[in-house]
């Protein structure tokens, strides 16, 4: 795309989460190359989808993709500065130097003076820089660009460093981070692991705030009991008479498969793992959904037009849990042969996630619980499991 002026164009109307995947394939001459051509958004979102563990910030990280403005324009540097939150610079100085003011009497301290290696532009401040000589370098050297590039900004990082905490710092910019990453789509992690709350099959689940959908009357042959073929889920989700209603679920079934993504840290351009997650998602919500409904298809379309999806995943969990707490007493109390099919079946329900063990031609594999029967039969395993000799 940098090749002529017309696709340079359409680099800034790249969505953020894909460019930041694009630009991971890059090396850094490329990636000097492009920063002209992005946006202060597009550059927020880079540093926001490679910074962050939890709630936790890499400084490491932070650096690596900051150095590029000791060797861009003015211009493109300022917009890479504006882009980055403060705080986020703040938090990354304050981990790695230490800084001296002057003294009342205008001269800086004796420990300033033996520590301190880099004294600031205006003169108020001496820096002691990492030990590493390499480290010291460059933190001198981003230091020297921002007192530069923005001298006001360049003493407000300096202050932040000397009068708030590394916690404080971070909590800051994780809080920034948090906001622009829901902007995107993206859900926070701590918000995300409510998906795995277990509920009860008969606990009173809550009610979508909008009401219920308008589903008008159902078909004459609607079947009412549980039949072979494609998920409960979607054949109430085929059930439903209006397309804006179909709509509405499948926005909501994204933003399950989205919150299971988030809670279990699969980043976007982990496509294996984002299709795992897509099928564990509804695998769980069909479980949920087919105990709730008691695999009566009309009470399964009254009830993702009522609740809200989140719950019925919440409602297979719940069971998933259990069967695990029933496969871990089984395994404290018996112990299969080893490499036989029921310590590898144990095994796979005892699993923070249980799932379940099949066997064909002597192959063992292993899938998510999607049914009643499913959880039936690890129940009924569970149940006849004895030692083998």
């Amino acid at each position: 795309m940098l090749q002529n002026a017309e696709t340079r164009s359409r680099i800034r109307k790249l969505p953020p989460a894909q460019l930041f995947f694009s630009v991971k394939e890059l090396d850094q001459h490329q990636i000097a190359e492009l920063l002209p051509h992005i946006t202060e958004a597009q550059w927020s979102a880079i540093l926001d989808l490679d910074l962050w563990t939890k709630d936790e910030m890499s400084p490491e990280r932070f650096v690596a993709w900051q150095q590029h403005i000791l060797f861009s324009e003015d211009a493109v540097a300022r917009k890479l500065l504006r882009a980055s939150d403060l705080e986020a610079w703040a938090f990354t100085l304050k981990k790695r130097i230490q800084i001296f003011e002057r003294e009342e009497n205008d001269e800086f301290s004796d420990e300033a003076l033996e520590v301190g290696q880099y004294e600031t532009p205006d003169g108020q401040f001496m820096i002691a820089l990492p030990r590493n000589a390499e480290k010291a370098r460059l933190y001198q050297q981003l230091l020297q660009r921002l007192y530069r590039l923005e001298p006001v900004i360049a003493i407000q990082l300096i202050d932040a460093c000397r009068f708030q905490t590394s916690i404080d710092l971070q909590e800051e910019a994780y809080q920034n981070r948090r906001r622009r990453m829901e902007d995107l789509g993206f859900q926070d992690y701590f918000e995300a692991i409510e998906i795995y709350s277990a509920r009860g099959r008969d606990e009173r689940l809550p009610k979508k705030q909008d009401g219920p959908l308008e589903l008008g009357p159902f078909p004459a042959t609607l079947p009412q009991k549980k039949e072979e073929g494609p998920m409960l889920l979607f054949r109430a989700l085929a059930a439903l008479n209006s397309e804006e209603n179909t709509r509405h679920l499948i926005e909501e079934l994204f933003f399950v498969c989205n919150k299971l993504l988030s809670a279990d840290r699969v980043a976007p351009d982990q496509s294996a793992q984002v299709k795992n997650g897509i099928l564990k998602t509804i695998s769980c919500l069909n479980l949920g959904l087919e105990s709730w409904s008691q695999g009566d298809l009309g009470r399964a379309v009254e009830g993702i037009s009522n609740h809200y999806l989140l719950s019925f995943f919440q409602i297979g969990f719940g069971h998933l849990s259990e069967l695990r707490e029933q496969a871990k007493r089984k395994a404290e109390k018996k112990e299969p042969i080893p490499g036989s099919f029921h310590e590898a079946a144990l095994e796979a329900m005892t699993l923070d996630f249980p799932t379940l063990a099949e066997q064909f031609g002597g192959r063992i594999s292993t899938r998510f619980f999607q049914t009643e029967e499913d959880l039936d039969w690890g129940r009924n395993l569970i149940d006849k499991l004895s030692v083998e000799n």
